[in-house]
């Protein structure tokens, strides 16, 4: 695969700037991968502290910072697949974090090499109440009282890694225990993730919905690789027609944005009564993504947050 190394420079004295929402935000946009580091780096005023304790500090906890750095120029590095538009990627994160600033940024090629393994051979299993993800490269033994999910992510957005992620599974952990045999709509489906964790809980039909035609057939393989290929979970591009049913669970982790212009839709797919989650949402979109779908026929609650990312949830009203 040839990459590009997307490069974005903050000036942090004159800019707070929350670096790990942007690192997220990245991620989101198709960044393979992302890293943080001085921009003075090799110079007289390389700072050697991020997230450090301070001088003299006896008790720390870098996470009381919250987003906080002590660098006062930070380079950002995300690796993109070379068709990856990321003047629009820069523009459309801008608007997402409404900065006051914008980054400075500079795209390089870089030479044709497998980095999509080199970036997955650092992924590490990750164990939730009942679903344990892991990688086909990864050989440790799994204990029998939890539930395998193997993917290949390849470019496809969802590990189970990322927050957004890790909220719709602890949402699909306990509602589809509780309403097994229930249908499940996955929009914004990705590696098939949700989809496969759905029907490894017991949905016994589930529908996926990804814009990304590369993601849906990494989706077919992460299906076939957990046993669940017998024709019980589908994905579909949004130009395909979806089965003329209706769903009683729905999940979406995507955007914002396009969670509000897909509330109709949504809408229309789930059945009177049937139960919603939202992720991809910061807290400070809440309001906005829950009024869209409270006008939809949604009754909205905000459940759980995690690292600035909240999931929302609703029952669609009878």
């Amino acid at each position: 695969m040839v990459l590009q190394n997307l490069t974005l420079l903050f000036p942090l004295e004159s800019s707070e700037v929350n670096l790990d929402l942007i690192g997220e935000l990245l991620l989101n946009y198709g960044a393979l991968s992302v890293s943080f580091e001085d921009a003075e780096k090799g110079t007289a005023s390389e700072q050697p502290l991020f997230r450090e304790p301070p001088p003299g500090a006896v008790e720390w906890d870098s996470s009381q910072v919250d987003g906080q750095v002590f660098w006062n120029s930070v380079s950002v590095k995300a690796l993109f697949p070379s068709e990856a538009g990321v003047e629009a990627i820069m523009l459309a994160i801008g608007s997402d974090l409404e900065l006051p600033i914008e980054p400075r940024f500079k795209v390089e090629g870089l030479k044709d090499e497998d980095w999509v393994k080199k970036v997955q051979s650092t992924f590490k299993p990750i164990a939730f109440k009942k679903i344990y993800i892991t990688f086909p490269w990864r050989k440790e033994p799994i204990d029998p009282a939890m539930i395998p999910v193997i993917l290949e992510p390849g470019s496809a957005f969802g590990t189970g890694e990322h927050p957004t992620t890790r909220l719709c599974i602890r949402w699909l952990e306990e509602v589809v225990t509780e309403h097994s045999g229930e249908k499940l709509l996955d929009y914004g489906s990705g590696s098939g993730i949700l989809s496969i964790i759905a029907r490894k809980l017991g949905c016994p039909e589930v529908a996926g919905v990804e814009i990304d035609r590369d993601a849906v057939e990494i989706a077919k393989k992460n299906v076939d690789a957990n046993d669940t290929a017998d024709g019980s979970v589908q994905f579909y591009l949004p130009s395909e027609t979806i089965p003329d049913s209706y769903y009683t669970l729905t999940v979406a982790n995507i955007l914002a944005l396009p969670l509000i212009q897909l509330a109709p839709t949504i809408a229309v797919k789930t059945t009177p009564g049937g139960r919603l989650a939202l992720s991809g949402v910061l807290a400070r979109q809440a309001v906005e993504v829950s009024r869209a779908y409270t006008e939809a026929g949604f009754e909205m609650h905000q459940a759980w947050q995690d690292g600035g990312w909240v999931l929302l949830t609703g029952r669609k009203r009878c």
